[in-house]
């Protein structure tokens, strides 16, 4: 299963979708995540700049803490998505696998 990060949910939201996401998963089955960090506020590259839209590796650990890390992966890159998503971003990659 690959998600690109859907920010635009409150945390209630974020904790059902991750646990959905979970248990879709076969066991051996592999999450391919991807989301804009905490740093990206500096960037203003992103709309709207709220916290709790941005992904964090410790709610990740915690949503997905029965997961096995295969790999995680803190990176820059430009972007040019269109809007305000054009620019510098700061993202976070996880791959893990269902137990």
């Amino acid at each position: 299963m690959a998600a690109i990060f859907v920010p635009f949910t409150d945390p209630a939201m974020q904790e059902r979708r991750f646990a959905n996401m979970e248990r879709s998963l076969k066991p051996g089955g592999t999450l391919v995540l991807q989301g804009d960090t905490a740093k990206q506020l500096r960037y203003r590259t992103r709309v709207p700049p709220v916290l709790w839209h941005l992904c964090a590796n410790a709610m990740l650990r915690s949503a997905f803490s029965a997961m096995r890390i295969v790999k995680l992966r803190r990176y820059e890159a430009k972007s040019n998505e269109g809007g305000g998503r054009k620019g510098r971003r700061a993202f976070l990659g996880r791959v893990a696998q269902r137990r």
